[in-house]
């Protein structure tokens, strides 16, 4: 981890406000959903190099200028209109989610809230990055109480690139189809795309409702602006939900911008383990977790059948105290598991590879006992010598049993 990210450790709140590391972006999350730490904190921060290249100057791309990051929403339930404003850092949005632990998985660091909007819609709000990733996930998920009518929700950002440079607020901001873009005017500055599939972008001025975002235009213009993407208005029966992906991607160029934006907010595999949500991925967040995967003992579903660590792998069958994942190598026999003293009768009752030293009472034990099993071309097959031993064993054991008896 760099001294930049070991430094926002450092400085993580202590209130509502989350912060979110990964080896390329920070950022601050607000109770109302926002961006942009209301107390002064961090808005995104994003390093092109990751922890290996040198911290880069200017690489907060909110802070320094003029922050300001929003998401909105509007509908109507029967005769009456509803709108929902989460912007900061001003004036936070009236709407506190109820936000859970985020989490963390080899691919990404995640975090969910969820409110009652009122007016018979409430919202659930997923922030995922990618742990080596240029882009952050904020999937939407709208669900009516009620019929809803004309849903509409939009996500909108000022990026101030230059200030850093020259202390100026402007950028140069368009739009094309369902990308809003702004960027440095100077080469290889910061980029920042928003989009949202089948979204309508827009250039715009403190947007960030459906409706101001749709009254903005599509650039290009070089001043300070808001760019933005607003969903088409649908209606929602009772029960039913709509589920919007925006996306922030971040680059040097505007184009790999353009084009990590779009290959983002069409992504049905997050994860990359082959399984999107559609073909039964319970978690699309981790590649360990998959129908059909390898079940691990990891306190997760790994193979989505409905039940955790339930590879008989995993559970202890005979009582002792370890599982074959922890090592047992007979977890049908209690006396044998890692660390069991010798078994009369069992090669390797400790599960250690190597054939165990037991006393015989009347002769020397047999030739090669205490050896590395795979020396002797014995495989470690811990059940009993007087059932499926391999036939090597069983003469050695034979040779044994002459020596006490002759």
């Amino acid at each position: 981890m760099s001294l930049l990210w070991s430094l926002l450790w450092i400085s993580h709140p202590a209130a509502a406000d989350e912060l979110l590391v990964t080896e390329r972006i920070a950022i601050g999350v607000n109770p109302d959903g926002s961006l942009c730490m209301s107390g002064g904190g961090l808005c995104m921060m994003y390093d092109p190099d990751g922890p290996d290249g040198p911290i880069p100057l200017g690489g907060d791309l909110l802070l320094p200028g003029r922050p300001f990051e929003a998401w909105g929403a509007s509908w109507s339930q029967g005769d009456t209109s509803y709108t929902v404003r989460a912007q900061a850092p001003d004036a936070l949005g009236p709407t506190t989610l109820d936000w859970e632990p985020w989490r963390q998985t080899p691919d990404f660091v995640s975090f969910r809230g969820q409110a009652d909007l009122g007016g018979g819609l409430t919202i659930q709000i997923d922030y995922d990055l990618p742990r080596r990733g240029h882009v952050v996930y904020m999937t939407h998920t709208f669900r009516a109480q009620t019929p809803i009518r004309q849903l509409s929700a939009t996500r909108t950002v000022d990026n101030d690139p230059d200030y850093f440079r020259d202390g100026s607020y402007a950028s140069v901001n368009y739009a094309q189809g369902s990308v809003a873009i702004a960027a440095s005017r100077y080469e290889l500055g910061h980029t920042l795309a928003v989009g949202l599939d089948q979204g309508f972008a827009a250039v715009c001025q403190w947007c960030v409702t459906p409706a101001e975002v749709r009254d903005g235009g599509a650039g290009p213009i070089t001043a300070d602006r808001v760019v933005g993407v607003a969903s088409e208005p649908v209606d929602l029966e009772e029960g039913q939900e709509l589920v919007l992906r925006f996306v922030y991607a971040l680059a040097e160029d505007p184009d790999v911008a353009h084009e990590r934006a779009l290959t983002a907010m069409t992504a049905t595999d997050l994860d990359g383990d082959g399984f999107t949500e559609d073909d039964g991925d319970c978690d699309d967040r981790d590649a360990t977790v998959y129908p059909g995967a390898p079940e691990l003992a990891d306190g997760k579903d790994n193979n989505c059948n409905g039940e955790i660590d339930d590879d008989p792998v995993h559970l202890d069958g005979d009582g002792d105290g370890f599982t074959p994942a922890q090592g047992d190598c007979d977890d049908t026999d209690p006396r044998i598991y890692p660390g069991a003293p010798p078994v009369p009768g069992v090669l390797d009752a400790n599960c250690d590879g190597v054939a165990d030293e037991q006393p015989f009472l009347d002769s020397e034990p047999p030739e090669g006992w205490g050896q590395l099993t795979d020396e002797i071309g014995v495989a470690c097959d811990t059940t009993r010598a007087v059932s499926t031993l391999p036939i090597l064993t069983l003469i050695l054991l034979s040779l044994a049993r002459r020596r006490r008896h002759p």
